[in-house]
């Protein structure tokens, strides 16, 4: 993971737009966000994770598991593909571009 930084650095990327969350740490903040949940905010959560093929359960799994999610704002939307090829050479999986509107994959 460090050495993926190294190469976004190395891109041209701004530290402030890296992020590293880990595993742990992820798996904490779902579980405290659950537990302030009512009934008919989990229920709607539950929804919302059938309609975008479980995307918030698929991290979660990961992170339980041990893997840290890994985080790069972009500025542009032209930078995907480089920023995707970058992680992917430091192995990287599960790679989403996620926009306001629409969740890209770009990897599996």
């Amino acid at each position: 993971m460090v050495q993926a930084v190294f190469a976004l650095h190395a891109d041209g990327h701004d530290s402030e737009d890296i992020h590293i969350m880990s595993c742990w740490d992820y798996v904490a903040a779902v579980e405290r966000k659950r537990q302030q949940q009512s009934q008919l905010t989990k229920m709607l959560a539950r929804l919302l994770t059938l309609m975008d093929e479980g995307f918030g359960d698929i991290y979660l799994h990961e992170a339980q598991r041990g893997s840290h999610i890994f985080v790069v704002h972009l500025p542009r939307r032209e930078q995907i593909q480089r920023v995707r090829d970058l992680l992917l050479l430091h192995n990287a999986r599960l790679i989403r571009y996620v926009d306001t509107w629409t969740v890209t994959y770009l990897s599996r």
